[in-house]
């Protein structure tokens, strides 16, 4: 009977010591100051920054469509003689796409390199 409580122990032991080489073996690389180095003020300062920068571009791109058919618009009333309003909405609605694809173009060609990055 000696014997086999010898061998159990040595069992549970061992066990035991190969559990913990194995856990220590997963979490070798987890480094416990992460969560210290960015707290959630740094976090949410940078959210700030990304959502700041998206709204920037946003009223950037409303404001150039916007202009856009504005001077459409107006150019189309001073070039003719007497005021045309379809033919001014159709003069503005022109200019305002013709500046809508190049923004979209840009855009997309931005966010393609930003997405190349990651």
């Amino acid at each position: 009977m000696k014997k086999n409580e010898e061998y159990e122990e040595n069992m549970r032991r061992l066990r035991a010591k190969i559990e913990e080489e194995e856990y220590q073996s997963m979490v070798k690389n987890v480094d416990l100051n992460s969560a210290k180095k960015f707290s959630n003020s740094t976090r949410l300062s940078a959210d700030f920054r990304t959502q700041s920068g998206q709204i920037t571009t946003i009223v950037n791109i409303l404001a150039v469509i916007g202009g856009s058919f504005f001077f459409g618009y107006k150019a189309v009333g001073f070039i003719s003689e007497e005021e045309n309003v379809p033919r001014q909405l159709v003069g503005g609605f022109v200019l305002a796409l013709i500046a809508a694809i190049a923004d979209f173009y840009f855009l997309f060609k931005k966010l393609s390199k930003l997405d190349k990055k990651l």
